[in-house]
């Protein structure tokens, strides 16, 4: 995959397949590329380095942590160790799941990672220095009919027999019973690409309920507001975007559909209070 940052003046790309960055002019002349020894979970871009998410290893006292790494080699510094109690707890909720896409954002002089199952957000001073949890309290996160419909379909098909290595039929174990639970299964308030950061330093929180998008905006600790979207956030890779005063969705459109998404624009307004 390539992960883009734009640079002024010009485009950043880093390859994950190739492990190189690629430079860019704005009218798109090739600027060169150089290796970019890279081999763990890209968050964010931080001048000429990269956070990088380690996700936690069974027998490996080192993760899971963030570390910074210059994009164009040389050794990375610990950000955020695995002995942060912040990174423990958002690891825990996951119950033995392997975490790939930590919910990460930086901020001015603040570095925040997100809890998705208990929407807790840990922030950290811009060195890895923990300054505050907070978030919202909410009921337990559940599938919504659409989400859930989608859900049992890929399970109902995961069901089929299928031909082994040695010519017999093969099914997947636990799928059956895990049918029959997928209603009361909790899942995560916020999905992909959750946590942004604007222009003015207030967090936006990208989640999802009922098959809806939901904003929830932050400035330092206090909750500002909740804005519910209509668009099924559904998308792998990076489906949601903040940049100045727009927010761009990719939203999932319904089978029927003559094409799988749609790009939903949102411009940004501030409300003047007296």
């Amino acid at each position: 995959p390539l992960f883009l940052q734009v640079r002024d003046p010009g485009l950043w790309l880093w390859d994950a397949r190739r492990m190189v960055s690629l430079r860019y002019s704005v009218e798109g002349k090739s600027l060169g590329e150089s290796p970019a020894p890279v081999v763990r979970m890209p968050l964010e871009w931080v001048g000429d380095s990269v956070d990088l998410w380690t996700p936690a290893r069974a027998g490996d006292p080192e993760t899971p942590s963030i570390q910074r790494s210059a994009v164009g080699g040389g050794p990375a510094r610990t950000l955020i160790p695995a002995t942060d109690s912040g990174l423990q707890q958002v690891a825990a909720a996951w119950l033995g799941q392997r975490l790939d896409l930590l919910p990460y954002a930086l901020g001015p002089d603040r570095i925040y990672v997100g809890d998705a199952y208990t929407f807790r957000i840990y922030s950290y001073d811009g060195a890895g220095k923990p300054l505050a949890v907070f978030g919202r309290t909410l009921p337990p996160h559940r599938r919504g009919p659409r989400e859930a419909a989608e859900y049992r379909k890929g399970l109902t098909q995961a069901m089929k027999a299928t031909v082994g290595p040695d010519g017999k039929a093969f099914r997947q174990p636990g799928i059956s019973a895990r049918l029959d639970t997928l209603d009361r299964e909790v899942t995560t308030h916020f999905f992909r690409s959750p946590l942004h950061v604007d222009d003015s330093g207030r967090l936006w929180i990208v989640g999802k309920q009922n098959d809806s998008t939901t904003i929830d905006v932050f400035e330092d600790t206090t909750f500002l507001g909740r804005t519910v979207l209509p668009c099924f956030l559904n998308r792998r890779g990076k489906p949601a975007s903040l940049r100045g005063k727009w927010l761009l969705l990719e939203c999932t459109l319904p089978e029927t559909s003559d094409r799988p998404t749609e790009l939903q624009l949102y411009r940004v307004k501030e409300i003047q209070t007296p």
